[in-house]
């Protein structure tokens, strides 16, 4: 597994990629900590490798996934009854690390452009659950690898990672 979050104390999920055969699929499983469930997952999704989810009984969870046409954000508002993609994938080229999402549907994510042989780290944000997603721009500097983000609100976040000095936290 490569992930995983909650959204009650109850409510857990923990994400990742298995096989099927000879191919790869995403797995979610469901769960509070001493029973687990598999999910179904769409078809199209390859692997899964982060999952946030808002707290409450109707919690917004969403995780970063791997389809045919690029990495995209699987959701759900239904306890995990069912599970969604977007009809818009993530920017080709841009991959999306640690993520982090509201009830509303607004959610950010780390990512990082590769640019030939230099990784650049930026933020992507979507209002609308993942719909749409706009990359803004990279972060000030030479930042790269982003490998953690922590949100207490839409504007004020904290990542963690690597530059070319070393490591690195940007506080927005």
């Amino acid at each position: 597994m490569s992930g995983s979050a909650c959204s009650t104390a109850t409510q857990c999920y923990a994400v990742g990629t298995g096989t099927v055969g000879a191919s790869r699929v995403g797995v979610i499983l469901s769960g509070s900590g001493t029973t687990w469930t598999a999910q179904t997952v769409p078809g199209a999704v390859t692997s899964i490798s982060t999952i946030s989810c808002s707290t409450g009984a109707s919690a917004m969870c969403s995780s970063a996934v791997t389809t045919a046409t690029g990495q995209s954000l699987l959701s759900t508002t239904t306890a995990g009854a069912t599970w969604s993609l977007p009809t818009t994938a993530i920017p080709a080229g841009v991959a999306i690390g640690p993520l982090w999402c509201t009830q509303s549907g607004t959610c950010l994510a780390s990512t990082e452009t590769a640019t030939g042989t230099t990784t650049t780290g930026g933020v992507a944000v979507s209002s609308n659950g993942g719909a749409t997603w706009a990359v803004p721009g990279g972060f000030p500097g030479s930042i790269g690898g982003i490998s953690s983000l922590i949100c207490t609100s839409t504007t004020q976040c904290l990542f963690s990672g690597t530059s070319t000095s070393g490591a690195v936290v940007y506080v927005s």
